[in-house]
């Protein structure tokens, strides 16, 4: 093995020192990590012995012995095998191999038992290992569970994953937030959790904010046609108040380059008006506002090139005093500004 000769150190160091100090199935995780590391395969990172004793263990980890050229790490253990403080053998083959051990200097007999307990504690940790999602995750075996979770959130299929990875929203962000996006109803709580979470941002959801509804001229009121019921129908105008649809994503207070992430012509921007459509669906409308910390304020120049450039309406401040007591928070992007911006 490639491990020969090593000196371990750090948590591997003190895993060869006491192991008697550590869970079965965290013992066995560390190896597996430090093989994994190591660029080896396999699924034997250790060898499993059982301890040839009748004695009362006082840990599930008797010895770790260190691999060598021609061997991986040996673990002696005792709380499961054919032989030994547990076996699951009469305790009379466990006094036999005891006698051939210490009488006749033969362990023949208790290399063969160990065979099997070797099979017997690895499919044990497999076992385990099956049911703890996180283990298999660290082993790059993602695609089984995560394909289950991300059916909870409509995205099961490979027809409809990856669709917003362009935008920087990859699937495991689904599947990490699967118990908010399944949610029949989605909360303002449960979106504003996913926002700051994801961008490590404070974010705050305004609702109800008001907007007006321009109407087509079939559905205005016109004598003589369509839509003029008294007390029902007619109303005065081409554009109605609503409240009732659109809501408000307040992001920040933001440093500087930051703020330009969450620009239209930014990733973080990108990012978030799509996770927050495919939590709300089409039926709601928002727009972002982005709150630029006092101290970040840039001075408006007209001419400048590059991340101090003069951009109407983004990063334009006329004559705003370092001395401000509240933050920026001019900027209000609507969901489609991204292609507006690309449009000018």
């Amino acid at each position: 093995m490639s491990t020969a000769g090593m000196q371990h150190t750090g948590v591997l160091g003190d895993l060869y020192a006491r192991p008697y100090a550590y869970d079965f199935f965290q013992a066995v995780r560390l190896l597996r990590a430090a093989q994994m590391q190591q660029g080896a395969v396999g699924d034997d990172p250790v060898r499993f012995r059982t301890l040839l004793s009748l004695e009362t263990p006082a840990s599930a980890i008797y010895t770790l012995t260190q691999p060598d050229a021609f061997r991986p790490p040996v673990m002696t253990i005792t709380f499961m095998g054919l032989t030994g403080p547990s076996g699951a053998l009469p305790v009379r083959y466990t006094e036999m191999l005891l006698e051939r051990r210490y009488r006749h200097r033969d362990q023949t007999a208790h290399n063969f038992f160990d065979l099997f307990s070797h099979r017997l504690t690895t499919l044990f940790y497999q076992a385990w290992q099956k049911h703890h999602i996180f283990v298999d995750y660290e082993r790059g075996g993602r695609e089984g569970f995560q394909r289950q979770v991300l059916s909870l959130v409509g995205l099961g299929t490979p027809g409809l994953q990856r669709r917003l990875s362009d935008d920087g929203v990859d699937d495991q962000l689904f599947a990490y937030y699967a118990g908010r996006f399944a949610e029949r109803a989605h909360t303002v709580e449960g979106l504003q959790s996913i926002l700051s979470d994801q961008f490590d941002v404070k974010v705050v959801i305004e609702q109800f904010r008001g907007q007006w509804l321009r109407l087509d001229d079939n559905d205005c009121t016109q004598l003589g046609q369509l839509n003029c019921t008294l007390g029902e129908h007619p109303m005065l105008g081409k554009q109605i108040w609503d409240c009732q649809t659109k809501f408000r994503i307040c992001v920040g207070p933001l440093k500087r380059r930051r703020f330009d992430d969450f620009l239209p012509t930014g990733k973080a921007y990108r990012a978030l008006v799509r996770m927050v459509k495919f939590c709300v669906g089409q039926a709601l409308e928002f727009d972002v506002q982005l709150v630029l910390d006092k101290r970040e304020t840039p001075p408006c120049i007209l001419g400048e090139l590059g991340r101090n450039s003069a951009r109407l309406g983004w990063t334009t401040w006329l004559d705003r005093p370092k001395t401000a007591i509240n933050d920026a928070s001019d900027v209000v992007l609507p969901e489609h500004a991204q292609r507006l911006a690309a449009a000018a």
